[in-house]
């Protein structure tokens, strides 16, 4: 019994890592977006995820990103033109605009989009994971 009451704090432990870990669409991406570097850090929380985007100059090392955002998104399904309704990505809304993504594979996702975040800076974007930090 004291064998198992000792291994219980490790269990626990461990539990938020394999789930984190099995989450298709959690991590931190990037990709370019012209001359800019955006960024795109998905969080697992209650019922979908806490996304914080960003579009930062690479040649400024300030780390001041020119434009930014964070929003929520959950499962769901989309309206995606041609493509038709498309079932099981992650939807959400920042300030009533809709968006999409995509677990592409690889280590990688796709934002789907039609609306700038700053006059000239939009999302929409193919976006690959982080290497090892």
């Amino acid at each position: 019994m004291r064998l198992a009451l000792a291994t219980l704090p490790l269990v626990l432990a461990t539990m938020p890592i394999a789930t984190a870990a099995e989450d298709r669409y959690a991590g931190r991406y990037s990709a370019p977006c012209g001359d800019l570097v955006c960024e795109l850090d998905v969080q697992p929380r209650r019922g979908g995820w806490q996304i914080r985007w960003t579009a930062s100059d690479p040649r400024v090392l300030d780390a001041e990103p020119v434009c930014a955002f964070t929003t929520t998104a959950e499962l769901g399904s989309a309206e995606m033109g041609a493509a038709g309704r498309v079932d099981g990505i992650a939807v959400g809304e920042w300030r009533g605009k809709p968006f999409g993504i995509f677990d592409i594979g690889d280590g990688r996702v796709s934002w789907s989009s039609s609306w700038e975040a700053c006059p000239g800076i939009a999302p929409k974007a193919v976006y690959a994971a982080f290497g090892d930090e």
